[in-house]
C-alpha cells in the first residue's frame, strides 16, 4: 500500500510540472528501514 502510494505521489508530481511547463525531473531518497532491509540501521540492530 505504501510503495503505491508513493508512486500515485510522483506520478501525481510529475503530472503538476508538465502542466506548468516545466519537464519534470524527481529523486526519490529511501530508508534502508522502508524498503525492508533494517539491518544497517538502529531498528535492525534491536532483539525481538
Amino acid at each position: 500500500m505504501r510503495d503505491r502510494h508513493m508512486a500515485e505521489t510522483l506520478d501525481n508530481v510529475l503530472r503538476f510540472l508538465e502542466s506548468t511547463g516545466h519537464r519534470g525531473k524527481v529523486v526519490v531518497w529511501e530508508h534502508n528501514s522502508h524498503i525492508g532491509d533494517a539491518r544497517a540501521t538502529e531498528m535492525g540492530q534491536e532483539e525481538s
